[in-house]
């Protein structure tokens, strides 16, 4: 079959399917996050515990690891005000755990047959906590007594950060029913939603348009402009997400950068409100490095049909790696541009 026969199948398919897409939902019904997919096992447990206990805690929120031993959590998860100083460890201990073991292995949840000591997981005590010198900004570093093995850090997004409306992904250990405190929880799970129009003259985030109560129906959207994602309970401090394309030239996974952390059921903060409230060590985006190349979207040096199904696959799913034109949007025209720089 020629490319062109092969183009324009694709294609067909592609316009077939277009409004036919199934909505997402949020981590309120999101769906648990597969244990192939290591890019979230950065999205830590924050847990206050009992000095001398031997492990796990009450669940304070949800935490992100943004470098080798450090986490970004919500300042207001310590149990907190604005006007209180942060409390000392030995006033209070907390914890971080993450999913997955040294070994590799991964357990989604804090508890396996209500133990929570069931050793599947990588947890660190919190050995330093650092506040911004507004604490406004609803962010702490918390320093960990050890690094995480085999997990990568997730990088904030500082310069770009997106302000129009965005394909986002949220991800929280907290609970996941459509009413406030209620469903499944302490389980990781993660959904695929749409950021609204966000104001570019402060370091607030609105995710989500979304109002959750505690009578039902509990679960309030605008029927225009989604779908969007909502938090619950224990979800302080997640981290909302987006796609970049990779940065490592073997591996064209997109990478996840952290555009927010929830301070409510549809609001947050930017990194950069880390930064601009006096946090020191500021947070710090690191450059990207596209894997796009001309027609070859798997990078495995050869333009063939398997880089076009690999591009509308990512395309259906709102990767934002398959925005060919490089304009933040994803659009019809960046299947056409594609197509074309597969032809030449």
């Amino acid at each position: 079959m020629s490319k062109l026969r092969i183009c324009r199948s694709l294609l067909m398919c592609f316009v077939l399917l277009l409004g036919v897409v199934p909505a997402a939902l949020g981590v309120v019904n999101g769906v648990p996050v597969p244990a192939s997919d290591k890019r979230f096992d950065a999205v830590g447990i924050f847990l206050r515990a009992s000095p001398g206990s031997p492990c796990g805690g009450w669940v304070s929120g949800t935490c992100t690891l943004v470098g080798p031993d450090v986490i970004l959590i919500a300042r207001h998860c310590l149990d907190i005000t604005t006007s209180d100083p942060l409390p000392p460890n030995s006033v209070r201990q907390y914890r971080a755990r993450f999913r997955r073991t040294a070994a590799g292995i991964s357990q989604n949840s804090l508890s396996v047959n209500w133990n929570q000591c069931h050793g599947t997981y990588q947890e660190f005590d919190v050995v330093r906590l650092v506040d911004a010198s507004n604490n406004g900004c609803d962010q702490v570093l918390a320093y960990l007594s050890g690094s995480p093995a085999g997990i990568i850090p997730i990088a904030p997004a500082i310069s770009n950060a997106p302000l129009h409306p965005t394909d986002i992904l949220l991800a929280g250990w907290g609970y996941s029913g459509e009413c406030f405190g209620a469903g499944g929880h302490w389980a990781l799970t993660y959904a695929r939603g749409r950021l609204p129009d966000n104001f570019s003259g402060n370091d607030y985030l609105a995710f989500s348009w979304c109002a959750i109560g505690t009578t039902a129906p509990c679960l309030s959207c605008p029927t225009i402009g989604g779908p969007y994602v909502t938090a619950n309970l224990h979800d302080s401090g997640a981290p909302v997400l987006v796609e970049v394309p990779s940065t490592d030239p073997l591996d064209p996974t997109p990478e996840l950068r952290i555009i927010g952390t929830v301070s409510s059921a549809n609001s947050g903060r930017r990194p950069s409100a880390w930064n601009n409230s006096g946090g020191q060590p500021q947070l710090v985006e690191p450059a990207r490095v596209t894997h796009v190349r001309p027609g070859d979207f798997n990078g495995d040096g050869v333009k063939a049909v398997d880089d076009l199904m690999v591009y509308l696959s990512g395309f259906f799913e709102g990767a934002l790696d398959t925005d060919a034109s490089g304009d933040g949007v994803l659009e019809v025209a960046d299947v056409l541009y594609f197509v074309q720089r597969w032809f030449e």
